[in-house]
């Protein structure tokens, strides 16, 4: 027996379906803008140390291992590892996991271990790459640290080792050939900063930048090779020969707080006076995009593409580059992490051993 297939009425069908679905989404958006969802009042168990966003979903960093949350707010997977001090770096699908000051470290890919990494010395900070591969920072005996870099299969494959200076930040590039390592000194009462671009294939350091009167607390690769560094001074970006490309000083105003995370718009949070803040924002090339200013301090922001939360209290608010804002929601306790999701439409909010997610 043949079936007859009336293919006009089946594309007409198809098309109104998607089109009262399409119709719902919107009615549903202008109705419930900023819900927070079902399972929003998520028991953590412990406090989250650090929060990223992961797979569409938010990875936590706790002291009992890694917990994923989903845009649900439900627990969708976890890590149960103990690390004293614990901290991770994402990228990519891989995470790196360790403690300061353990002697031991983890890198998984969707949460699934991929090598585990055990070190003589204790362990100050820890990167990954996009490719899997990581870089440690350890004490040395006789050395200021020890820098190894691990491949995707766990084994090292170079060393390099730092006589001067405190280790402070590291990264490693994205097609695994350099590392960066960011250092501070005091000399007497003077402080300064240094940035070191070792060539890995080349054993040599062919590039130091140093930055008197600053003090460089972070440091980030881009996609492309280049780098972010920023101090309590200043926002700096260097090419992929070590080079000063641009420089942001901030003109002796003090910083609260930064995110570098999305290579779009970089925010830098500073101290207006009377407890107000002041938000500035920049493109990858340094080149200012706009600015916000809000009374009261916001206590954490959180950035993907172009989406910009931060909050105030117990209020998360949303901010464009061009210094737009708008107040999302308030939830039932002090925020203490805030973490967009990558879909940008969730967010997580933690407060204490308890989290809220956020639909915006």
């Amino acid at each position: 027996m043949k079936v007859k297939i009336n293919l006009k009425r089946t594309i007409i069908s198809i098309v109104v379906i998607v089109g009262i679905f399409v119709a719902g989404r919107i009615i549903f958006d202008q109705s419930f803008p900023h819900l927070v969802l079902q399972g929003g009042n998520l028991e953590l168990g412990s406090a989250a140390h650090q929060t990223f966003g992961y797979n569409n979903m938010t990875l936590l960093v706790r002291n009992d291992g890694l917990a994923i949350i989903n845009r649900q707010g439900e627990m969708a997977g976890s890590i149960n590892e103990r690390f004293s001090f614990p901290f991770a770096d994402i990228s990519g699908n891989y995470i790196l996991h360790a403690g300061r000051w353990s002697s031991e470290a983890a890198v998984y890919r969707r949460l699934r271990e991929v090598y585990r990494i055990g070190t003589d010395e204790n362990i100050m900070l820890g990167r990954v790459n996009r490719n899997g591969y990581s870089v440690i920072a350890t004490e040395a005996m006789g050395f200021n640290g020890l820098v190894t870099v691990y491949n995707r299969r766990g084994a090292p494959v170079y060393r390099w080792f730092v006589g001067d200076g405190h280790i402070v930040d590291i990264d490693i590039s994205p097609n695994n050939n350099i590392i960066a390592i960011a250092k501070i000194s005091a000399d007497g009462a003077a402080i300064s900063s240094v940035v070191s671009f070792v060539d890995i294939s080349q054993d040599e350091e062919f590039a130091t930048i140093r930055r008197e009167r600053s003090m460089i607390s972070s440091i980030k690769f881009n996609r492309d090779g280049t780098l972010v560094a920023i101090s309590d001074t200043e926002l700096l970006g260097f090419n992929r020969n070590g080079f000063i490309r641009y420089e942001v000083d901030f003109n002796g105003r003090s910083l609260l707080t930064f995110n570098k995370d999305s290579e779009n718009c970089i925010v830098l949070a500073f101290e207006a006076g009377r407890g107000n803040t002041t938000i500035e924002f920049f493109n990858r090339d340094g080149r200012p995009r706009g600015s916000y200013q809000t009374q009261g301090r916001l206590r954490n922001i959180t950035v993907s593409g172009d989406v910009i939360l931060a909050n105030r209290l117990r209020t998360v608010m949303k901010i464009t580059p061009n210094g737009r804002s708008q107040e999302l929601i308030t939830v039932p306790h002090d925020i203490v992490s805030l973490q967009i999701m990558d879909d940008r439409r969730h967010a997580l909010v933690v407060g204490g051993s308890q989290a809220n997610v956020i639909r915006f």
